[in-house]
């Protein structure tokens, strides 16, 4: 129970209006998975950030292990285009969601 209350505060602590209106209507499934082993748009940016975060951390490793091998080099490319257009295309559900909240301002 504690737990609970917990993960509701840290959820709508800093939204009480918008709490008081919305914290018992039904969650939204817009960016939910297609199947249930899909990823949801969460799931996916977590994972996203984590290994962009990693990428940009151990860039010396990566510029190392690509280095004389030019087959290597193209699939880490493809890898890391494949991450940004990834992370693009959650940027422009966050810009969407954003601009949908400014026509209530």
């Amino acid at each position: 129970m504690l737990m609970d209350y917990r993960l509701t505060e840290r959820k709508w602590g800093a939204l009480p209006a918008l709490r008081k209106v919305l914290e018992d209507k039904p969650a939204s499934h817009r960016y939910d998975g297609l199947t249930s082993v899909s990823d949801n748009i969460f799931e996916a940016f977590q994972r996203f950030l984590n290994i962009s975060a990693s990428a940009t951390e151990h860039r010396d490793e990566l510029c190392t292990a690509v280095h004389g091998d030019p087959q290597f080099a193209k699939a880490a490319m493809d890898d890391l285009q494949k991450l940004m257009n990834g992370l693009r295309a959650i940027r422009e559900h966050l810009s969407n969601e954003i601009r949908d909240l400014e026509a209530f301002v």
